[in-house]
């Protein structure tokens, strides 16, 4: 079965058109090859017509360079009263939702009582690893077993090293103790 393109009237295989719901046969009425060649002219018209706009235009200029800069560097200059979040904040905030039923309040306020420290070795989430900018948050793994928590067994805020230890522990605390009598077990050869 031959279709013929509305647009070059050459009867064509209907794998040469692309599909629509819209039309009862379910392909377009213009063939691939004459769709791509007026939407490529169309987008033509449109770039060139920028690029002179751009070069007359010297408020047009500003304003694309303004849009340019602030869209690289994450500044939006609608609302100077509320800086928009960068994509870092943004995903530690959807993080903390997806992950722990926990809001970004909820999330500082937790590290402000903890005078933003981790509660085990009492160091700043950078100090314990400088490539965190955020402490983790270290749920009961008996409630709520894997990555995802119920938000009722948060038990605090803990650097990435110290979470990660406990973590790989299985959070046992006769495994905890083991480790802790191993590691007394051998002198240190620093404090020698």
């Amino acid at each position: 079965m031959l279709i013929t393109c509305v647009r070059c009237n050459l009867p064509k295989k209907p794998s040469e058109f692309g599909k629509s719901n819209r039309t009862p046969t379910g392909l377009r009425p213009q063939c691939k090859k004459c769709r791509n060649e007026e939407y490529g002219r169309d987008a033509e018209r449109k770039k060139a017509a920028k690029r002179e706009r751009y070069k007359n235009d010297i408020e047009y200029r500003e304003r694309v360079k303004l849009a340019a800069h602030d869209y690289h560097h994450g500044i939006v200059k609608a609302n100077p009263e509320k800086p928009k979040e960068t994509w870092q904040e943004a995903n530690h905030r959807a993080g903390l939702k997806y992950l722990f039923k926990m809001t970004r309040q909820q999330y500082k306020a937790k590290s402000a009582a903890q005078n933003d420290v981790c509660l085990i070795c009492k160091r700043s989430a950078e100090e314990a690893d400088p490539r965190t900018k955020h402490l983790s948050v270290d749920h009961d793994h008996s409630c709520c077993p894997g990555k995802h928590s119920c938000g009722k067994c948060i038990r605090g805020l803990l650097c990435s090293p110290c979470n990660a230890a406990i973590g790989r522990l299985n959070d046992s605390v006769p495994r905890l103790l083991a480790a802790i009598t191993y590691l007394q077990s051998f002198p240190s050869i620093v404090d020698g």
